[in-house]
């Protein structure tokens, strides 16, 4: 939802930019109007529209997997130090965030209800003295400036007794009324109801006001043609109040624009060239601010990855780390482990053998990965990973020495030579693994493992998740009879 709202308010400001420098200024003011509702539309719509995107494949699998055999203290799976670490309860801001929003949407629909409410009963609680069409003229007591609202048009009682209501004033009201400008102006207010955090909007607001009064004004020359006097009354009449946001009428922060306008004068070429010229700018809107999809299959993320034995890279398998595999895979993992088991006793574990073939493993391991704590305590063959460890730790000094033995060490994924892994002392290492048979060692520093795991914790392709090396264990201590294989 941020990432909508981010595209979605940045679009909006983009086409504003463009709107100011490139049409605000000329006299196109039919397209301008619809050319701003419309991009309000577009601003909403776009984060939501895919473009494929081309999704370039991952490197090659390097297969580097290894045996460790680890021996489990003589106690129960539950008393083996093997317990999931208590969650940290951390406050959420989007409670209060959310209380604000609604707060916000809650006071402005009450705001528009009661604009809403009130001009409706200017039209009932006050006479029609005439009749357009179906355009009704109201007259109403202390009222300072005409204004429009639908199909009524509101003017003061004692300019009418006086006699002193314009006729310019009336045709200006009129195209008001006409073209419908309220249903512009009320589609953008109920637009800010529901996102009144977002800037773009109250600009636009301002924008399509403006151009209202362009067009109105624009009616008017065509009706009188004397623009010179009309100049004059629209001077005169700057100084008179505003009135409700929601109707059109006459302000003064406007005039001088308006009257600017009233003698500008677009050719069809210059209006062609422009219209030219936004069609790059909607596609490179839609390339920034649209959804991106990847061309081709599109890769879902199962809770229960089906993993067999001809996997491979072009598959890209995405494994979730602790999200809980099926009871199936649980059954097919133990079918596994059971080839491999000599003799399971109240007392002790046998094993046949500790090699596992590199197919059982391709299995083994990524299922392991996907269980959840409870699942993995209840396996007799585990894998030591990043994903898997309950709590990180130092190696001692042996271990080090093991680890800067290899001939290509990796540090927080980056591949160093000997004089740079040797600098490294061992309390700044929080995680390692090493490889005997490829010559390997992996080294990880506090803010490198937290780097990897906010990358891949999440979701983890498996052809990365292979890139690693692999400690297996065999649990040949005491094991709870609840727990056995069959």
């Amino acid at each position: 939802m941020i990432l909508y709202l981010v595209k979605s308010i940045s679009c909006a400001l983009f086409f504003l930019i463009v709107y100011h420098y490139l049409i605000e200024k000329d006299k196109m003011l039919k397209f301008k109007r619809f050319f701003l509702l419309g991009i309000l539309v577009f601003s909403l719509v776009i984060p939501f529209v895919g473009v494929p995107q081309i999704q370039e494949s991952f490197p090659p699998v390097e297969e580097v997997v290894s045996t460790y055999i680890v021996a489990i203290p003589d106690n129960s799976v539950e008393s083996a130090n093997i317990q999931q670490q208590p969650a940290k309860i951390s406050f959420s801001w989007i409670y209060i965030l959310g209380g604000v929003y609604l707060l916000g949407v809650f006071t402005l629909l009450l705001r528009f209800i009661a604009n809403l409410s009130n001009l409706i009963k200017m039209t009932k609680d006050h006479p029609i003295i005439s009749k357009h069409g179906n355009v009704k003229i109201i007259v109403e007591d202390g009222l300072k400036a005409s204004f429009s609202f639908l199909n009524y048009i509101f003017i003061s009682k004692n300019d009418y007794l006086d006699k002193n209501v314009r006729n310019e004033i009336l045709i200006h009201e009129l195209i008001h009324v006409k073209q419908k400008h309220s249903a512009d102006v009320l589609f953008v207010e109920l637009l800010i109801v529901f996102f009144w955090f977002n800037p773009a909007l109250y600009l636009y607001r301002r924008a399509i006001k403006l151009n209202h009064e362009f067009l109105a004004d624009e009616g008017v020359i065509n009706s009188t043609g004397d623009i010179p006097a009309y100049q004059m009354l629209l001077i005169d009449r700057a100084t008179y109040p505003r009135v409700c946001s929601l109707a059109s009428s006459l302000t003064y922060l406007i005039t001088k624009k308006r009257l600017i306008m009233m003698v500008k004068t677009t050719s069809k070429r210059t209006f062609l060239f422009k219209l030219i010229v936004l069609i790059p700018a909607f596609l490179i809107a839609g390339s920034i601010f649209s959804a991106k999809m990847i061309a081709g299959t599109n890769v879902d993320i199962p809770m229960d990855i089906i993993i067999d034995q001809s996997v491979s890279t072009e598959d890209n398998v995405i494994i979730v780390p602790g999200s809980g595999v099926s009871q199936e895979k649980m059954e097919e993992y133990s079918r596994i482990v059971t080839k491999y088991v000599g003799e399971v006793t109240d007392e002790k574990i046998s094993w046949k053998s500790f090699d596992i073939s590199k197919e059982d493993e391709l299995i083994l391991y990524p299922t392991y990965i996907q269980m959840t704590n409870e699942q993995r305590n209840k396996q007799l063959i585990g894998f030591e990973s990043p994903f898997t460890v309950l709590k990180l730790r130092c190696p001692n000094n042996d271990e080090l020495r093991g680890c800067l033995k290899k001939d290509n060490i990796w540090v927080d994924g980056i591949l160093v030579d000997n004089n740079t892994a040797n600098s490294y002392n061992r309390k700044n290492i929080v995680f390692f693994l090493t490889s005997n048979n490829t010559n390997k060692s992996y080294l990880w520093t506090k803010k490198g493992y937290e780097a990897y795991m906010n990358q891949y914790e999440k979701q983890v392709p498996l052809d990365e998740l292979l890139k690693l090396p692999t400690k297996k264990w065999f649990r040949i201590g005491y094991f709870n009879k609840s727990h056995s294989m069959k």
